[in-house]
């Protein structure tokens, strides 16, 4: 059986950023989103459609999703991902690290979109509660986070 983890790298905001939710992460996005984790992994996949090609997309007409719940997913994955690269250099990302991409690239006060973010959450949701595939070299050697 492939091995899978609950940690994804992403292309996003000014570069590529890992994202995991622990448990620490759902129990405050539950918190945030007054319902529990599988109520908002519901919200989350509402109205997300997959192409034969297995391209993910949303329609937001379809949606059920709401801008607190996106946002906290985001966070929560940024915080406990915890590192990304951005102009070829390895950064650490922490709480306040997180806040500031957030309000940068998702924010629609500061000219983000909600489309964006959702399709962030539905990746990092996905990871979190039904795992991805890991590398194929990392499958050989067992290394994984």
């Amino acid at each position: 059986m492939p091995k899978k983890t609950t940690r994804i790298t992403l292309a996003a905001f000014d570069g590529v950023y890992e994202f995991q939710l622990n448990l620490a992460g759902m129990l405050l996005i539950e918190q945030k989103a007054e319902c529990g984790i599988g109520a908002v992994y519901g919200q989350i996949l509402r109205g997300r459609f997959r192409m034969e090609d297995g391209e993910e997309f949303g329609v937001p007409s379809e949606g059920a999703f709401s801008a607190k719940a996106l946002l906290e997913i985001v966070r929560q994955g940024l915080i406990f991902g915890g590192k990304g690269i951005s102009d070829g250099k390895q950064i650490e990302v922490n709480a306040w690290k997180a806040n500031a991409l957030i309000d940068a690239y998702l924010s629609p006060d500061h000219g983000g979109n909600l489309l964006e973010a959702w399709n962030l959450a539905s990746a990092i949701m996905h990871a979190a509660i039904e795992g991805v595939g890991v590398p194929d070299d990392q499958q050989a050697d067992g290394s994984q986070e």
